[in-house]
This record gives structure tokens, sequence and C-alpha cells, in this order.
């Protein structure tokens, strides 16, 4: 029988839980708790809690930014808690139980702390609304295509990555006029000119800003640290790594796609008729 894979949560979700479970794991209010069933409510709160972190940080992009193994090694409480000695608060045990439940907690909410930090690190110079696109693991920007579907809207690939998003998602949104910005613009022309941009004596000062812009946008975009461009001094002009395919480009593909098709069926049916 196939089990359904379980969603993982959202990471502020279960930070604010580990500070929830963090707070009242404490030894020493325990002893004055009047619940019979606050042991074993917390205990099971804590292992649900445990499992669903291990759910979020086993998606392909979390190992990108930190390690997640932490989340995956043994800690101090079990899965299992079982015991007379459990049965009264008071006892070494419990109290033992409590403590170790508070301790891992903490360890845990460091560690998703640092994640959240680094995971959505996304500030902008110019547009502080980026969405992130995480790449799988070990996507390089040459496994990246961008498909100009109109002049607002690009289809993404990159492995089994396939999204469909707008320049204002991808933080190329001019805030003054809500409209996309030149280096949207920038990004159009390279798909156009098959990825590179050429020009006479030298790039003037304008394009090298337009051109340093689009390559901090595209790394904030992705979460990339190189550049998304090959080296200016060995190419002796701007190119991207990215695979870029234009409107132009992508409609000519679709109707020379559509051209074979239609032969291919004229053919077949031309032998069709020749048989009979």
């Amino acid at each position: 029988m196939k089990t359904e894979k379980e969603e993982p949560k959202p990471i502020d979700e279960l930070v604010l839980e580990g500070v929830n479970i963090s707070r009242i794991a404490h030894p020493r209010d325990a002893l004055y708790e009047s619940d019979p069933d606050f042991l074993d409510a917390l205990f099971k709160r804590y292992v649900i809690w445990r499992h669903e972190i291990r759910i979020w940080a086993g998606q392909e992009y979390i190992g990108r930014k930190i390690d997640p193994s932490v989340f995956f090694e043994g800690d101090s409480v079990g899965n299992f808690k079982a015991g007379i000695e459990y049965g009264d608060i008071r006892s070494k045990e419990s109290q033992e139980l409590i403590k170790n439940i508070r301790n891992e907690t903490k360890e845990k909410l460091k560690v998703l702390r640092k994640a959240k930090t680094e995971i959505y690190k996304i500030i902008s110079p110019w547009n502080k609304n980026i969405q992130p696109i995480f790449l799988p693991l070990g996507t390089k920007w040459e496994d990246v295509s961008i498909e100009f579907l109109d002049g607002h809207n690009v289809q993404i690939k990159a492995k089994n990555l396939n999204c469909k998003v707008n320049y204002k998602d991808m933080g190329f949104q001019d805030n003054r006029e809500l409209a996309p910005n030149i280096q949207w613009e920038l990004l159009q022309d390279l798909a156009e000119d098959g990825g590179i941009k050429k020009w006479g004596r030298g790039a003037d000062l304008k394009l090298r800003k337009r051109k340093q812009l689009l390559s901090e946008a595209l790394k904030y975009c992705f979460q990339m640290k190189d550049d998304p461009f090959y080296n200016y001094k060995q190419e002796k002009m701007y190119r991207i790594k990215i695979n870029l395919v234009s409107e132009r480009s992508r409609t000519k593909i679709k109707e020379k796609a559509r051209s074979e098709r239609e032969i291919e069926e004229e053919d077949f049916y031309g032998n069709q008729i020749e048989r009979y």
C-alpha cells in the first residue's frame, strides 16, 4: 500500500512550536503541574515536532544552505516513553526527561533559526519582494533554462524543476512604474541575441552597471553564489551561462515542430491512400 508523502510545515511554524515546547518544558515548573497527563503530552508533542523538522530538513534544497544531519542524529529523548518511574512528575527519571526535552529543543531551535536566516536572506537593494527559486541540489547555472513566454512571464527549467514565474516574482519590477525594470529588458535582449552582448570599443558604464545589477538579481532569485556570466576578460563580451530562449525563438521552435508533425501526418495518410 502506497503511503502519501507528508508535506513539510513552514519553518516559521516549526520555530514557533519549538519556542512553545521549550517554554513549558521546565523541570521546576513541572513540579507544580496539576495535570496528570502533562509529561505524556509534552513527550508526544516533542516527538511529533522532531518528526516534522526531519520532514522539513529532508527537502532537497535545504542541504544547499545548512547541514541538516543534526536533525537526523539520535538525541537524548527516545522515541518511546514507558515505565512506572515516569508516573510521578517528581521522580528523577521524569525530571531528567523534561530537562532533556528542553535542552534538545533549544539546540534544534538554534539550527532552525540559523537556517531561517540563511534560506530567507533575500534582500535586494532595489526590490525586497523577490520570491526565491530553490534549484535542485547540485544545479549549475548551465543547467538552468529560462524561456520567455511573453513580455512578463517565463518558464524556468532546471533538472526536475519546472515552474512558471513573472518578472515581479524574480525581483525585476520597477517599483516607481510597477513595470519590468531595465535589468529585465537586458535579460530579454540577451535572450534575443543568443545569450551574448557585444560592443565596439568597450562596454559603456551604463551597460556594465546593468549587467552587474542583473547578475546580483539572478543570484538573489536563485540563491546561487557564483556569477551567472562567464569571465569577461576571457570572453571579451558579456555571455550568460543560463540557457535563454526568447519569445520569438520559442515561437519558431513550436512552428517548426508543428510543421514537422504535419509533414509526418501527410506522409502517413499518403501511404495509407496508396495502399488502397
